[in-house]
């Protein structure tokens, strides 16, 4: 699993364009990008954060999301990759 939490600003937004691009050839090779609804990333990372009123969504818009996500994670055998920049400023809890 891979993991990537790039600062805003650092062309996260492209390397996340480019993977979801690219999902089915990273698929066809062992790599997931997990895709389980539209903006899941950014939601999921939102919902970990637990930042959704800054953003001016509900609890309903994130709620799961995160879960969701690591669920596609824990089921696929090989290399996955997750990334979001609002996931830089997550606490470890």
């Amino acid at each position: 699993m891979v993991l990537h939490v790039g600062l805003p600003k650092t062309g996260t937004t492209y390397l996340q364009a480019v993977l979801t691009h690219h999902r089915d050839a990273l698929r066809e090779t062992g790599v997931l990008y997990p895709f389980v609804k539209p903006q899941a990333m950014f939601l999921g990372a939102v919902e970990v954060r637990g930042s959704r009123e800054k953003f001016g969504l509900s609890a309903e818009d994130v709620a799961g999301t995160w879960r969701a996500l690591c669920d596609r994670v824990l089921s696929h055998e090989g290399t996955s990759v997750m990334s979001h920049e609002i996931l830089g400023g997550a606490e470890p809890d």
